[in-house]
């Protein structure tokens, strides 16, 4: 397990402000579709474009991320 999600679990459970797992898999989930969307939007409208799966891959991690970044500011702040 990554450094950054037991760090957030410790610190979630300490403090109580664990996001429930639904809330915060439903948040990158709607952000990969949108991403997703956008990306076969890109490859069926814009001719010179063309839809990459690594987009997509890289728009659900950037969502994955900005839980954890959320969940650790909230965290801070209850210091």
């Amino acid at each position: 397990m990554p450094a950054c999600i037991r760090c957030w679990r410790v610190c979630s459970a300490a403090r109580g402000l664990r996001w429930a797992a639904g809330q915060a898999l439903a948040v990158v989930l709607v952000c990969a579709g949108y991403g997703g969307v956008i990306e076969l939007l890109q490859a069926g409208v814009a001719p010179t474009r063309s839809a990459e799966w690594l987009d997509v891959l890289a728009n659900a991690a950037g969502a994955s991320l900005a839980v954890l970044f959320i969940q650790g500011l909230r965290c801070m702040k209850q210091k």
